[in-house]
Order: structure tokens, then C-alpha cells, then sequence
């Protein structure tokens, strides 16, 4: 059996300070996640954060669905 690891980011893209994957390109649809690039390895959020019910990225705009991991 052969074993690769990859590294990936924990995370799609950024703004203001809070981190999204985006869960349907299909529907503009989005979840937000932790800062890393694996989870041992995650940025905890502190403070007051504000999570907003939309998200604009590079000219699209995505709809805050959920909180991921």
C-alpha cells in the first residue's frame, strides 16, 4: 500500500478575519473553519467574531451556511 500525505489548507479563503470552505459552488454556499493547514495545527478565533449571513470573495457572493470544524 502506498502512502502519500498532501498538504492542503484548512481553508478555502478569508475575509475579515474569519476563514471559509466552500461547500456548493453550485448554490454560492459556504462554511466557515479554523486558520491551518491541518486541524492539530488550527488558529482558534477570540474575542468577539461576527459571522455574516453573506460572504464576498473575488466578485461572488456566498451564503454563510454553517460553522465546520
Amino acid at each position: 500500500m502506498l502512502l502519500c500525505s498532501v498538504a492542503a489548507s484548512a481553508h478555502d479563503f478569508e475575509v475579515g478575519g474569519v476563514f471559509y470552505n466552500v461547500t456548493s459552488e453550485r448554490y454560492s454556499e459556504v462554511e466557515v473553519t479554523y486558520k491551518g493547514s491541518l486541524y492539530s495545527e488550527y488558529s482558534e478565533y477570540s474575542g468577539s467574531v461576527v459571522i455574516p449571513e453573506k460572504v464576498n470573495y473575488n466578485g461572488k457572493t456566498y451564503s454563510v451556511t454553517s460553522i465546520g470544524e
